[in-house]
């Protein structure tokens, strides 16, 4: 529901350092009230080190940080 600072170093998680995989075009069929359309999909790819949420930071043995997979659509 809102941005956090959650990568290493107070930045926001953004597609910014990702890499492109791929881009496809979906058609999307009428509904009622909504006429039919096309759909731009790009999807992009990953390693983000993400950091411990402040208020689970003083627990013991919680990492500082987790490095993951991002895979974004």
């Amino acid at each position: 529901m809102a941005d956090r600072s959650l990568m290493e170093g107070g930045g926001k998680l953004t597609s910014a350092p990702l890499r492109l995989a791929g881009a496809a075009k979906v058609a999307l069929r009428a509904r009622p009230e909504r006429p039919a359309r096309t759909a731009n999909l790009v999807t992009r790819f990953g390693p983000v080190t993400i950091k411990c949420p402040a208020n689970l930071a003083r627990q013991e043995g919680l990492a500082e940080t987790v490095q993951v997979s991002l895979v974004e659509v």
